[in-house]
């Protein structure tokens, strides 16, 4: 049986996400695997049961009760549902690593962990890291900026183009701050030394910063800057496969190329990326992205090793270098198409049917066998 663990009903919300979980629930079915959906307020763990949603076909989705016994639970908790549950999420959590339920996809650590790892294993592999610092006092926004000429000053945790700002030295003692969402504000601004150390030393009373030098990203013929997100999964046989991968291009004018920021996703999945480069006029070698996301993903797997999906963030820079500089365990459904979204689905029940058979005990079979439980 797999549990996914989400903030409502599979049937509620925005549109994508109703397609996602109907796309789940037809991989369960052709696997073999029985799918329930519940949230973490309806686990009762002292009988360890939970009421829920079963789909059945034909008849779609059909509220139940359940025990919580021989289960996968994939952990679909996206930030609106963190937000909204918090407290019975850490429970879930603590209680499902008690219990030794297998669960994926792990919670990631901060950003600073992250890039510490990436860095470590940046040396022996195909993809290079942004020089990185921590924000640990007023100075620090001004030290880094002593290193590199723009910098970002970045949430150690979350982000989605929120609370993340772009400063560059414009001149002696001048800095050029911009945000388009900095705690619920747009900055456009320039600031003195003073200036710098006061507003970055009220923002690290609110959040933990950090500090990443800016790359001279490729760009398109009108000047917007782009990026690539790999979104990486691995699939009923345990190994890790290529998803999706997406260019992200900035909206005009804009310094990030987040969705969330005006951006634009285009997919560049399979055939369809030849004609988009050369049309915006980039050359970029979309096969060293892949090797560089997939370098950086096996890096992660190997200290999280029930990390089973994974979007990676490259930027390639004017010299051709490919750089890692976010990973992701929650990677959006709405930058995929349609046919990648079904895609994301399917290989997330392989997986949980993966994770089901090595837990359990259970021979393996080919995909598409009944394994039911």
């Amino acid at each position: 049986m797999i549990v996914a663990i989400t903030g409502q009903a599979p049937d509620a919300g925005h549109p994508r996400r109703r397609r996602a979980f109907m796309a789940l629930a037809e991989a369960c079915v052709r696997i073999g695997l029985p799918l329930w959906v519940t949230t973490p307020e309806r686990i009762a763990w002292r009988v360890r049961q939970f009421s829920g949603w079963h789909y059945q076909p034909g008849a779609g989705w059909r509220t139940g009760v359940a025990a919580l016994q021989r289960a996968v639970v994939y952990d679909g908790m996206y930030l609106a549902d963190l937000r909204a549950c918090a407290g019975r999420y850490r429970t879930l959590l603590r209680r499902l690593d008690a219990d030794r339920i297998p669960c994926f996809n792990p919670v990631l650590p901060a950003k600073d962990v992250l890039y510490a790892w990436l860095a470590a294993a940046q040396a022996d592999s195909t993809f290079s890291v942004p020089r990185t610092w921590p924000a640990t006092g007023p100075g620090s926004v001004l030290r880094a900026l002593a290193h590199a000429p723009c910098v970002w000053f970045k949430p150690t945790v979350g982000s989605g183009g929120r609370n993340i700002a772009r400063v560059e030295r414009v001149g002696p003692g001048q800095y050029r701050v911009v945000a388009p969402r900095f705690f619920g504000h747009a900055l456009h601004t320039t600031w003195t030394r003073a200036g710098i150390i006061s507003w970055s030393a009220r923002a690290c009373t609110r959040r933990r910063f950090m500090l990443q030098e800016d790359l001279p990203l490729v760009s398109t013929r009108d000047g917007r800057k782009v990026d690539f997100r790999v979104t990486l999964q691995r699939d009923a046989t345990g190994d890790w496969t290529l998803t999706a991968v997406t260019a992200r291009v900035a909206a005009r004018g804009s310094v990030l190329t987040n969705l969330h920021a005006g951006g634009t996703a285009v997919s560049l999945t399979g055939g369809a990326a030849g004609d988009w480069l050369q049309d915006t006029g980039l050359v970029v070698d979309l096969a060293r992205v892949e090797r560089a996301a997939s370098a950086a993903c096996r890096a992660l797997a190997d200290r999280v090793p029930r990390l089973g999906l994974l979007g990676v963030d490259v930027g390639v820079t004017l010299d051709g270098t490919a750089y890692v500089y976010d990973c992701n365990g929650r990677p959006g459904r709405d930058i995929l198409t349609d046919a990648e979204l079904d895609a994301f689905m399917h290989k997330l029940a392989g997986f949980a049917s993966y994770l089901w058979r090595t837990a359990y005990e259970i021979p393996s079979r080919a995909d598409g066998e009944e394994c039911r439980e």
